[in-house]
Protein backbone atom coordinates (compact mmCIF):
# COMPACT_ATOMS: atom_id res chain seq x y z
CA UNK A 1 0.00 0.00 0.00
CA UNK A 2 0.94 3.47 -1.28
CA UNK A 3 2.08 5.48 1.97
CA UNK A 4 2.11 9.45 1.37
CA UNK A 5 3.74 11.58 3.15
CA UNK A 6 2.47 14.04 5.99
CA UNK A 7 2.72 16.96 3.84
CA UNK A 8 0.71 15.97 0.68
CA UNK A 9 -1.77 14.03 2.75
CA UNK A 10 -2.45 17.20 4.59
CA UNK A 11 -2.79 19.12 0.82
CA UNK A 12 -5.40 16.63 -0.22
CA UNK A 13 -7.17 16.77 2.27
CA UNK A 14 -7.16 21.03 2.63
CA UNK A 15 -8.74 20.93 -1.52
CA UNK A 16 -11.38 18.24 -0.40
CA UNK A 17 -12.64 20.83 1.79
CA UNK A 18 -12.44 23.81 -0.50
CA UNK A 19 -14.34 21.76 -2.54
CA UNK A 20 -17.33 20.51 -0.11
CA UNK A 21 -17.65 24.30 0.76
CA UNK A 22 -17.95 25.63 -2.81
CA UNK A 23 -20.43 22.68 -4.15
CA UNK A 24 -22.12 23.56 -0.73
CA UNK A 25 -22.17 27.39 -1.37
CA UNK A 26 -22.99 26.66 -5.46
CA UNK A 27 -26.33 24.65 -4.23
CA UNK A 28 -27.39 27.47 -1.95
CA UNK A 29 -27.19 30.20 -4.14
CA UNK A 30 -29.10 27.90 -6.95
CA UNK A 31 -31.55 27.26 -4.76
CA UNK A 32 -32.15 30.99 -3.46
CA UNK A 33 -32.67 32.01 -7.26
CA UNK A 34 -34.99 29.31 -7.94
CA UNK A 35 -37.36 30.04 -5.13
CA UNK A 36 -37.15 33.80 -4.92
CA UNK A 37 -40.43 34.89 -6.60
CA UNK A 38 -40.30 37.10 -9.85
CA UNK A 39 -40.54 41.01 -9.14
CA UNK A 40 -43.53 42.71 -10.89
CA UNK A 41 -43.35 46.34 -12.37
CA UNK A 42 -45.84 48.81 -11.16
CA UNK A 43 -47.40 51.11 -13.21
CA UNK A 44 -49.43 53.65 -12.41
CA UNK A 45 -52.57 54.88 -15.04
CA UNK A 46 -54.19 58.01 -16.02
CA UNK A 47 -56.88 59.35 -17.79
CA UNK A 48 -55.60 61.97 -19.81
CA UNK A 49 -59.61 62.47 -20.93
CA UNK A 50 -60.92 63.19 -17.28
CA UNK A 51 -58.18 64.88 -16.02
CA UNK A 52 -58.99 68.35 -14.21
CA UNK A 53 -57.51 71.40 -16.52
CA UNK A 54 -55.76 74.24 -14.39
CA UNK A 55 -57.50 77.15 -14.35
CA UNK A 56 -55.45 79.39 -16.44
CA UNK A 57 -55.14 77.16 -18.74
CA UNK A 58 -58.91 77.16 -19.39
CA UNK A 59 -59.73 80.88 -19.22
CA UNK A 60 -56.57 81.42 -22.01
CA UNK A 61 -58.84 78.14 -23.94
CA UNK A 62 -61.74 80.20 -23.93
CA UNK A 63 -60.07 84.01 -24.37
CA UNK A 64 -58.65 81.81 -27.91
CA UNK A 65 -61.66 80.47 -28.44
CA UNK A 66 -63.70 84.27 -28.88
CA UNK A 67 -61.02 85.81 -30.49
CA UNK A 68 -60.76 84.08 -33.74
CA UNK A 69 -58.48 86.68 -35.46
CA UNK A 70 -55.73 86.37 -32.79
CA UNK A 71 -52.69 84.26 -33.95
CA UNK A 72 -52.30 80.86 -31.56
CA UNK A 73 -49.59 81.75 -29.95
CA UNK A 74 -50.95 84.55 -28.12
CA UNK A 75 -53.68 84.82 -25.93
CA UNK A 76 -56.56 87.35 -25.41
CA UNK A 77 -55.75 90.48 -24.06
CA UNK A 78 -57.48 91.13 -20.52
CA UNK A 79 -59.66 93.74 -20.42
CA UNK A 80 -59.22 96.83 -18.68
CA UNK A 81 -62.47 98.28 -16.85
CA UNK A 82 -63.46 101.81 -18.22
CA UNK A 83 -62.49 105.26 -16.53
CA UNK A 84 -65.34 107.35 -16.24
CA UNK A 85 -64.13 110.60 -16.63
CA UNK A 86 -64.44 112.86 -13.61
CA UNK A 87 -67.14 115.49 -13.91
CA UNK A 88 -66.12 119.38 -13.98
CA UNK A 89 -67.82 121.03 -11.03
CA UNK A 90 -68.83 124.23 -12.62
CA UNK A 91 -69.22 127.43 -10.92
CA UNK A 92 -72.56 127.99 -10.37
CA UNK A 93 -72.26 131.94 -10.44
CA UNK A 94 -70.62 134.84 -12.22
CA UNK A 95 -69.49 137.82 -10.83
CA UNK A 96 -67.73 140.05 -13.44
CA UNK A 97 -66.62 143.63 -14.39
CA UNK A 98 -67.62 145.72 -17.53
CA UNK A 99 -65.78 148.64 -19.32
CA UNK A 100 -64.25 151.20 -17.70
CA UNK A 101 -65.70 154.90 -18.76
CA UNK A 102 -64.21 158.22 -18.22
CA UNK A 103 -66.48 160.89 -17.13
CA UNK A 104 -63.62 163.84 -15.77
CA UNK A 105 -60.26 164.51 -15.83
CA UNK A 106 -58.15 167.05 -13.75
CA UNK A 107 -56.51 169.09 -16.67
CA UNK A 108 -54.02 171.38 -16.01
CA UNK A 109 -54.63 175.18 -16.76
CA UNK A 110 -52.43 176.76 -18.91
CA UNK A 111 -51.26 180.05 -19.25
CA UNK A 112 -49.98 180.82 -16.15
CA UNK A 113 -46.61 179.65 -14.42
CA UNK A 114 -48.40 178.08 -11.29
CA UNK A 115 -50.62 175.55 -13.32
CA UNK A 116 -53.95 174.60 -11.07
CA UNK A 117 -56.25 171.63 -12.03
CA UNK A 118 -59.61 171.94 -13.56
CA UNK A 119 -61.67 169.10 -13.81
CA UNK A 120 -63.56 168.85 -17.19
CA UNK A 121 -66.25 166.31 -17.38
CA UNK A 122 -65.96 164.14 -20.57
CA UNK A 123 -68.98 164.30 -23.24
CA UNK A 124 -71.15 167.10 -24.63
CA UNK A 125 -71.16 170.60 -22.40
CA UNK A 126 -73.97 172.05 -20.57
CA UNK A 127 -75.00 174.19 -23.70
CA UNK A 128 -75.77 171.18 -25.57
CA UNK A 129 -72.18 171.21 -27.99
CA UNK A 130 -69.40 168.60 -27.73
CA UNK A 131 -66.54 171.47 -27.98
CA UNK A 132 -65.03 169.56 -24.56
CA UNK A 133 -65.33 165.94 -25.49
CA UNK A 134 -63.22 164.47 -28.47
CA UNK A 135 -65.63 162.29 -29.57
CA UNK A 136 -64.75 158.55 -27.26
CA UNK A 137 -66.05 159.76 -24.06
CA UNK A 138 -63.04 161.57 -22.96
CA UNK A 139 -62.54 165.29 -22.78
CA UNK A 140 -60.41 167.04 -25.76
CA UNK A 141 -56.54 166.80 -24.82
CA UNK A 142 -56.62 164.05 -23.05
CA UNK A 143 -55.61 160.15 -23.38
CA UNK A 144 -58.42 157.88 -22.12
CA UNK A 145 -56.87 155.63 -18.99
CA UNK A 146 -56.84 151.70 -19.43
CA UNK A 147 -56.51 149.03 -16.60
CA UNK A 148 -52.99 147.49 -16.36
CA UNK A 149 -54.22 144.79 -13.86
CA UNK A 150 -57.40 143.76 -12.29
CA UNK A 151 -58.82 140.87 -9.65
CA UNK A 152 -62.45 139.73 -10.40
CA UNK A 153 -64.23 140.80 -7.51
CA UNK A 154 -65.78 137.18 -5.57
CA UNK A 155 -69.00 136.51 -5.19
CA UNK A 156 -69.98 136.18 -1.18
CA UNK A 157 -71.47 133.14 -0.32
CA UNK A 158 -74.14 134.39 2.17
CA UNK A 159 -75.53 136.14 -0.91
CA UNK A 160 -75.01 133.10 -3.39
CA UNK A 161 -76.99 131.05 -0.94
CA UNK A 162 -79.86 133.52 -0.83
CA UNK A 163 -79.66 133.71 -4.15
CA UNK A 164 -78.34 137.50 -4.38
CA UNK A 165 -78.17 139.19 -7.46
CA UNK A 166 -77.57 142.38 -9.23
CA UNK A 167 -75.01 144.95 -11.18
CA UNK A 168 -73.36 147.80 -9.17
CA UNK A 169 -71.93 151.31 -10.67
CA UNK A 170 -68.98 152.36 -9.60
CA UNK A 171 -66.82 155.69 -9.93
CA UNK A 172 -63.14 155.29 -9.85
CA UNK A 173 -60.78 158.08 -9.60
CA UNK A 174 -57.62 156.99 -10.98
CA UNK A 175 -54.89 159.02 -9.71
CA UNK A 176 -51.51 160.07 -11.51
CA UNK A 177 -49.49 156.87 -10.57
CA UNK A 178 -52.06 154.25 -11.65
CA UNK A 179 -53.60 153.13 -8.31
CA UNK A 180 -56.92 153.68 -7.29
CA UNK A 181 -57.85 156.35 -5.03
CA UNK A 182 -61.66 156.55 -3.79
CA UNK A 183 -63.87 154.09 -4.86
CA UNK A 184 -67.49 154.89 -4.40
CA UNK A 185 -70.87 153.45 -5.52
CA UNK A 186 -72.91 155.26 -7.89
CA UNK A 187 -75.75 152.68 -8.00
CA UNK A 188 -76.13 150.29 -5.48
CA UNK A 189 -77.42 146.72 -6.78
CA UNK A 190 -79.37 146.61 -3.53
CA UNK A 191 -77.58 144.22 -1.88
CA UNK A 192 -74.48 145.68 0.40
CA UNK A 193 -72.92 142.51 0.38
CA UNK A 194 -72.69 142.98 -3.32
CA UNK A 195 -71.77 146.40 -3.18
CA UNK A 196 -68.90 145.61 -0.74
CA UNK A 197 -67.38 142.79 -2.53
CA UNK A 198 -67.04 145.07 -6.11
CA UNK A 199 -65.87 147.84 -4.27
CA UNK A 200 -63.21 145.99 -2.17
CA UNK A 201 -61.78 144.42 -6.01
CA UNK A 202 -61.39 147.21 -7.48
CA UNK A 203 -59.49 148.84 -5.22
CA UNK A 204 -56.68 145.94 -5.65
CA UNK A 205 -56.73 146.94 -9.62
CA UNK A 206 -54.02 149.02 -11.32
CA UNK A 207 -54.46 151.46 -13.99
CA UNK A 208 -52.57 152.98 -16.97
CA UNK A 209 -53.50 156.57 -15.86
CA UNK A 210 -55.32 159.11 -18.25
CA UNK A 211 -52.80 161.42 -20.08
CA UNK A 212 -52.76 164.90 -21.16
CA UNK A 213 -52.30 164.82 -24.98
CA UNK A 214 -50.35 168.17 -25.56
CA UNK A 215 -47.50 167.00 -22.74
CA UNK A 216 -47.98 163.45 -22.07
CA UNK A 217 -48.35 164.16 -18.56
CA UNK A 218 -50.28 161.56 -16.30
CA UNK A 219 -53.11 163.32 -14.70
CA UNK A 220 -56.25 162.28 -12.29
CA UNK A 221 -59.65 161.37 -14.17
CA UNK A 222 -62.84 160.00 -13.14
CA UNK A 223 -64.54 156.44 -14.39
CA UNK A 224 -67.25 154.71 -14.10
CA UNK A 225 -67.40 150.72 -13.73
CA UNK A 226 -70.37 148.28 -13.81
CA UNK A 227 -69.87 145.13 -11.93
CA UNK A 228 -71.84 142.49 -12.16
CA UNK A 229 -73.25 139.36 -9.93
CA UNK A 230 -75.26 136.96 -11.82
CA UNK A 231 -76.38 133.49 -10.37
CA UNK A 232 -76.34 130.44 -13.38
Amino acid sequence: MLHLQPRWRKAITTSLLLHVLLVAGSGYLVTRLIAAPPVLEQYIELDLSSAPEPQAFQDNQVAAATSPHLPASQSAPTPTPATVPEQSSTTPVVASTGALSMVAAEVPATGGSNETGTTVPAGPSAGGTASASNGSGSPRGVIAPGILSKTEPSYPSVARQAAQQGTVVLKVQILENGRPGEVSVVRSSGYPLLDDAAVDAVEQWRFIPAKDRSSGRAITCYSTLPVSFRLH
